[in-house]
């Protein structure tokens, strides 16, 4: 499993970090990549742009699994709301 820790705010810095870690680690024997968003209070616009972008390109190059946990519920929502998580 891969986990991306989020911080406290996913701002475009951060972000920009946990692509280079996402590219740089994503392998074949990866079976899950966890973004664990359990201190996030808030996701800036890029940061929002980089978790919708990471799905997509995990779920094309990879047979890995992607989820997001734990996640507040004000999280929980803005990935529901944004279709880039169900729940």
């Amino acid at each position: 499993t891969l986990v991306l820790e989020c911080g406290t705010l996913l701002s475009k810095d951060l972000a920009e970090t946990l692509r280079e870690t996402l590219l740089r680690d994503l392998k074949s024997d990866v079976s899950e990549v966890r973004f664990d968003l359990s201190s996030t209070n808030d996701i800036d616009p890029i940061g929002l742009a980089f978790l919708a972008s990471a799905k997509q390109h995990i779920e094309k190059h990879s047979t890995a699994r992607v989820s997001f946990s734990p996640v507040s519920d004000d999280m929980r929502m803005v990935l529901r709301v944004t279709g880039i998580a169900q729940s």
